[in-house]
């Protein structure tokens, strides 16, 4: 189980190379560990808002 500061890593993935580049970049650098969520960014909804921020206040540091 990893036991770094982070439980995950969140991209806002809108599929174009800067963050296709940030996803790969994370997952070569980070343990296989650490789950890395991509959330479509295209959506922007209340209920988009709602989890992304629920998403942020669940995770340490």
């Amino acid at each position: 189980m990893y036991n770094g500061l982070l439980n995950g890593l969140l991209i806002l993935f809108s599929g174009g190379v800067d963050s296709s580049l940030l996803a790969a970049l994370a997952h070569a650098c980070l343990p296989l560990e650490q789950p890395i969520e991509l959330v479509g960014q295209l959506h922007r909804t209340r209920a988009f808002m709602q989890a992304a921020h629920h998403w942020l206040q669940a995770t340490p540091g």
